[in-house]
């Protein structure tokens, strides 16, 4: 029994410090930037193993129970993503966006999946129990090889399924001209809009993260 303690604690030690990418350089000062904050509720359970949070294609850093990380981000639309679920926002000059990472119950002698989903400000303080704007945690800057520009619009409400939805929507014959958009959520269903290059608008229903195209 003690010998199989000791090797469960190192699978899942070996499991919590996997690095798959280096650090970044910094972004150009004369960029314009936004603000990403990554929050993870503090629990003992699955400890040892921290979640990879990547922004676009670059990992910004590893999240454990309880941790906080913040990166700046170039202005235009920006993927943030975890070991699974890909999260999409158009970012704007220096505001602030807060995303929750989650894992799942079942979590024994193999990596988990880890989730990722945009929350509101006052969550992530509930959350860390701090304002994580002030928060003595490092900083880590993303360089991209090129910036999108800012955009004069309103963000417009992306869910946790936008690239998913995208994506069936590029399967079903749709070109989207941009992310899937969020238009309509209950307990455990979402309901996105995809809109097509030809002026067509496609809807799809969400649930339990399966998702479908509505007649």
């Amino acid at each position: 029994m003690n010998r199989l303690i000791v090797l469960l604690c190192f699978i899942l030690n070996a499991c919590a410090s996997t690095t798959q990418f280096q650090s970044y350089p910094d972004l150009d000062p004369s960029t314009p930037t936004a603000t990403i904050h990554v929050v993870r509720s503090n629990s003992a359970f699955g400890a040892a193993i921290t979640a990879p949070v990547y922004v676009d294609r670059y990992l910004i850093g590893r999240i454990g129970p309880g941790g906080y990380l913040k990166t700046l981000v170039p202005i235009g639309r920006i993927h943030v993503t975890s070991t699974t679920g890909d999260s999409i926002i158009q970012t704007e000059k220096n505001s602030e966006y807060f995303f929750e990472v989650s894992m799942p119950g079942q979590v024994w002698l193999y990596a988990p999946d880890f989730n990722i989903f945009p929350i509101n400000k006052n969550r992530a303080q509930e959350i860390l129990s701090y304002d994580p704007s002030t928060a003595q945690a490092p900083v880590a800057y993303v360089e991209r090889q090129s910036v999108a520009p800012a955009s004069n619009t309103p963000s417009k409400p992306y869910g946790e399924m936008s690239a998913s939805v995208e994506r069936l929507a590029r399967q079903s014959g749709c070109d989207p001209t941009e992310s899937a958009t969020l238009i309509g959520k209950t307990t455990g269903i979402e309901t996105y809009q995809a809109s097509c290059k030809n002026g067509q608008q496609v809807l799809f229903k969400c649930e339990m993260r399966q998702c479908r195209m509505m007649n």
